[in-house]
């Protein structure tokens, strides 16, 4: 049975640049993400799990992994930071994205979150709902579960 994943909060939309062989260790993330890498190839290490993503492989990290990410070549992505509901405790490969679309909702994003209100944090969940609704690699055999 395929989990619901419910968006509370929506936290940050950034377009990060990582160099050839820069590593960070991560400590229980405080929010989950969704990263879609525009080029280049980043790798995760975590629990005993080793996994390369790309453009052709983005990915959604939940909140409280602790994980260590090397670039293994230059590398730029678009990540969401948001808070939901949920109990997934591991990366889940997604489906790749057109690199236009996933600039526009970015930019759709950073443009309604610089000055954030309640109308405009309901059009942030939906574009983000809008994203997850495609990328997310599970199809409802009725269609009537909800993101």
């Amino acid at each position: 049975m395929e989990k619901t994943l419910i968006i509370t909060e929506f936290l940050s939309a950034s377009k990060p640049m990582n160099h050839k062989n820069l590593s960070f260790y991560m400590n229980e993330r405080t929010s989950s993400a969704l990263i879609f890498p525009i080029y280049g190839k980043l790798e995760f290490l975590w629990k005993d799990k080793v996994l390369t993503i790309d453009s052709k492989h983005p990915i959604f990290i939940p909140k409280g992994l602790s994980y260590k990410n090397t670039c293994i070549e230059d590398a730029q992505s678009f990540m969401f930071n948001i808070q939901v509901q949920d109990g997934r405790d591991d990366v889940i490969w997604l489906l790749p994205q057109d690199v236009k679309q996933l600039q526009r909702i970015y930019d759709e994003i950073t443009t309604l979150s610089a000055t954030l209100t309640i109308r405009k944090q309901s059009i942030i969940f939906s574009k983000l709902y809008q994203l997850i609704g495609e990328c997310f690699p599970f199809e409802s055999a009725d269609n009537t579960t909800l993101l």
